[in-house]
């Protein structure tokens, strides 16, 4: 069983010779014309072989083998690009992938319960953590003064309180 990580999403068609825009999840996506192939992700998982890969402003517009006209791809639209998880490139220390980053329930030091990382907010000034826990929400800036701790391996974040928690 391969573990496979989406690293993007295809979202229209670019052309009649079947070039697809693809909307990186990585912030660099340099990765992305280092690899040959990709798997698209859905019901059908299957390996791609790259035919052309370049970028564009709004993401990178790719080819891929054996599809060779627009309406080939259309049916790719919505698909994930996923690569194994040895293929993708080693971060700086204390930076992960977003994948990695959703879904970890976040505690403050005390062990008090906030909730669990929904979506990722890019802001220009830093990332932002939306944590949701029922109805509430808290926005959690992702700085080291308030984010104290990531275990990966336990599915955790440890946050130094704020005064929004209590609200």
């Amino acid at each position: 069983m391969r573990n496979l990580f989406s690293i993007g999403k295809i979202t229209k068609v670019h052309g009649i010779q079947g070039e697809v825009l693809v909307s990186p999840f990585l912030e660099d996506s340099s990765p992305f014309f280092q690899w040959n192939h990709f798997y698209l992700g859905g019901e059908e998982e299957r390996r791609v072989e790259v035919h052309r890969i370049r970028n564009e402003n709004r993401g990178i517009l790719l080819q891929l083998r054996g599809i060779e006209d627009r309406e080939s791809a259309k049916k790719l639209i919505g698909k994930t690009l996923e690569v194994e998880r040895e293929d993708l490139p080693d971060l700086p220390e204390g930076t992960f992938f977003t994948f990695e980053v959703l879904g970890l329930k976040v505690v403050t030091e005390k062990g008090e319960e906030i909730g669990e990382i929904v979506e990722i907010l890019k802001l220009p000034a830093h990332d932002v953590y939306l944590v949701k826990k029922g109805e509430k929400e808290v926005l959690i800036p992702a700085i080291d003064s308030v984010v104290m701790r990531v275990d990966l391996e336990n599915r955790k974040m440890v946050v130094a309180p704020m005064e929004s928690f209590d609200s």
